[in-house]
Order: C-alpha cells, then structure tokens, then sequence
C-alpha cells in the first residue's frame, strides 16, 4: 500500500516531468526559421539583387507581424553572390551550414547553375523568383521557380519583330556573365529567324567597369541591322541605348525584363524611349494585390517595386505556405507543388509537377519616360 506521502511525491515528480516537457517544448517551437537568399547585391548587376532581397524582406517583416509560422518567426540570412560561381557555391554553404530550410535566390541564370548540384546534394529547397534559363526545365530536383523559362518570351518576341515589325537583320548583343539565361535568346532568336530566312547576328560582351560601350556599338552597328535585341541588366542595356542613338541610328530597339528597372531610365534618359520589352510583368496591372503590393513596398523603401520585387515577395509567400505544414527541407517541394496553384500579385502563379511555372507574357514599351503595356500575348 502507497502512503499519502510517497503519493504526494509521486504527484510531485509528475508535475515536474510535464512541466519539463512542455518547457522543452516550448523551447523547440520558439525556434526561428531560418529561411535564407541568395542573389546579386554589389557591382553591375546588383539592381536585380537588391530589388529581389526587398521584397523578400518585407513578406518576412509582414509573417513576422502576425505571428510567424505556427508562433515561430521567420529569419532571414542574406547573402551576396557578387554574380560569381565560386562566391555563390560559398554562400550558399554557409547558408545550408547555418540551418536554412531552404534558400530564395539566385536572381541570376547563371548563378543559380552554379549551385544546383549542391542543392541537389544537400536536399534543400532553392526556390528562385527570377531564373528563367531552359537549361533547369522538367527536372525532378530541388529546384522551383516562380518566373517563366526564356523560351516562350524569346519566340514570342522572335515572331513580333520578323513576322509582324518584318526586321530582316537583328544584332543580338548580350552579357556572356549571365551566359545560362543570355545566349538562350541568341540561339533560339537566330535559330527563329533562319527558318524564315532572316539573320541574326549574336555579338557577346562581358559587364565590367571598363567595358567601352562606344567600341561595343560599333561592332553592333556594323552589321547593318534594322534592329538591336538589347540581352543584359539594367545599366548596360541603358549604356548601349545610348551609344547607339547617339551614333545617329534610328533602329528599333527591344530587350528583355532584365533590364527593365528604374536605372534603365534613369541612366539610359532619352535614348530609351520607344525601347520595347518582352516581360513577364506589368507596371500598370489592373489587378487590386499588384497595387496593394506596389504602395507597402514604396512606403518601406521609398522606391517603387520591379518585377524582381514582385516575384521576390510572391516566392517568400508560397515557401511560407509550404512552411506551415511542414519545416523539413525534404518535405517542402512535395507540399508546394501538390497546391501547385498559387495566388500572385498579378494573377495566379502555376508550377507544373517538376516546380516551372507558366505566367501571361506582355510587350511593355517606354512612353515619356515610363513602362506601358502595349500588348497582352
């Protein structure tokens, strides 16, 4: 028979061990999540990065507001891949090293090639709002994206400019830096155009500080073209526009989302009017979450959003869904994709089985000095 006072102590030892376990426990959920990015911060190509980083910071500071995940907040480790292989493999170590259930990032075609087999290697999410290289289509691998692949826009824009504009000669200058996503549009431009027995020439260059852009121009325009497809970032492109208008041509000139940021007007000024753009964005979409989007973020940065910004916020939101059912890296893929449909800020975001995505394509031009809508494909 048990004494009143050995119950009382076995009553005791009870409430401690309960009271442990729910101390334990309580720990285990206060954790962060620690979610990490990766992208282009400092140099040349940092306009994608920093607009990109932005918007994935402000759904972290939005989650974080109400609550977190399952009352856990959210961490957000940065990292600068300076848009060079050997620093993007580095940084993404250091991020999977310090506990990230998976990784936002990279901006870049070619940085995110870079990493893939250490991602794949590792198991960890990679989920990139901005890689739109052919090269990582229909693959089962830990790869998802929330833009869509080069190849719909580059025949798109290929059809636009030969079939409907009738350009017989088109130049294809492009940054090699970002090789994976920039010579995609000279091959499958080129390969467009002698199927209708038009040409175009690919003339590559490399984005650095003393890169002549009036040398670059000569060699563009020496070919005679009656149009220039501009494949580079923000500054460049601006650079190239112009050196041409200032060269005296009158060509048409297109290019890709990319570059379509504020730096390219504001440093491309007048030679950028009448600049065409095959995009995957918007500036004036009617939709209420893209105008919702557009004055949270101008009001925390003080500037207004790009693309990247958008897909950036749109990708943070859709691993936040992913991370309120489960926090296991491994798991993360499989959850997201059997949603598989997600709600975007300008419409709804599709990934098919292998995380590639189908988004509407649009002809954007600059008119006195602003992004308009010119066509909906």
């Amino acid at each position: 028979m048990i004494s009143l006072s050995q119950k009382h102590l076995l009553l005791f030892k009870l409430v401690q061990v309960v009271i442990l376990i729910l101390l334990l426990a309580g720990c285990q959920n206060s954790d962060p999540i620690k979610i990490g990015f990766s992208g282009c911060l400092t140099g040349r190509l940092a306009d994608l990065g920093v607009y990109g980083r932005n918007g994935v910071m402000l759904a972290v500071e939005e989650v974080n507001q109400l609550g977190g995940i399952s009352g856990r907040k959210v961490e957000l480790l940065i990292r600068d891949d300076k848009q060079d292989p050997d620093t993007a493999r580095k940084v993404d170590r250091e991020l999977i090293d310090e506990g990230v259930v998976a990784i936002i990032g990279h901006m870049t075609s070619s940085m995110s090639m870079a990493v893939t087999s250490i991602i794949n290697q590792e198991k960890v999410l990679y989920f990139s709002p901005t890689t739109a290289t052919n090269q990582l289509v229909g693959t089962d691998d830990f790869f998802l994206r929330t833009i869509s692949t080069n190849r719909d826009a580059i025949l798109r824009l290929a059809n636009h400019v030969i079939n409907d504009l009738k350009l017989r000669r088109t130049v294809v200058v492009y940054d090699d830096n970002n090789r994976a996503f920039s010579k995609e549009w000279v091959d499958i431009f080129s390969e467009f155009a002698q199927q209708r027995a038009y040409s175009s020439i690919g003339v590559p260059f490399r984005s650095q500080p003393e890169l002549s852009f009036s040398q670059l121009t000569k060699t563009v325009l020496s070919y005679n073209p009656d149009g220039v497809l501009i494949v580079a970032a923000a500054l460049d492109a601006a650079m190239i526009c112009q050196q041409i208008r200032k060269a005296g041509a009158d060509v048409p000139i297109f290019t890709t989302m990319w570059s379509m940021s504020k730096d390219f007007i504001q440093h491309g000024g007048s030679a950028t009017e009448g600049v065409s753009f095959i995009s995957w964005f918007d500036h004036d979409h009617p939709a209420t979450a893209s105008s919702a989007f557009h004055r949270k973020y101008q009001k925390r940065f003080g500037h207004v959003p790009t693309y990247a910004s958008h897909f950036a916020y749109e990708t943070a939101n859709i691993l936040f869904y992913g991370l309120e059912q489960t926090t296991d890296p491994k798991k993360l893929k499989k959850i997201i994709l059997e949603k598989g449909s997600f709600s975007g800020t300008q419409g709804t975001i599709k990934l098919d089985k292998y995380g590639d995505t189908t988004r509407d394509l649009f002809l954007m031009k600059v008119i006195n000095g602003g992004y308009k809508r010119t066509k909906k494909f």
